[in-house]
């Protein structure tokens, strides 16, 4: 009877802990999921930043070619070389 007792109460441990092993297996896979995530929308909006500074930069790169050509058309100089050289990034 103590032996049916003791072997009860050592399934129940053994179960505790299996339980509590599980429970801390699936909070450090919320954890990690959560890492995940917020690694993700970071680079999202590292992205979006990055597009807007590109569409910035082209903008600008566009409108100081655009002057060049002006000053240069001015001075009767070919412009060829300024409306052909199209550096900036495929804007």
């Amino acid at each position: 009877m103590a032996q049916m007792k003791t072997e009860s109460e050592k399934s129940k441990l053994n179960d505790q802990k299996k339980s509590k092993e599980l429970l801390q297996l699936r909070k450090e896979k919320r954890l990690r999921e959560n890492q995940v995530k917020m690694l993700e929308l970071q680079n999202r909006q590292k992205d979006a930043i990055l597009k807007v500074y590109i569409v910035f930069f082209c903008f600008i790169y566009r409108m100081a070619a655009k002057s060049k050509v002006k000053f240069i058309s001015q001075r009767h100089v070919t412009s060829t070389l300024y409306l052909n050289s199209n550096i900036c990034c495929s804007c």
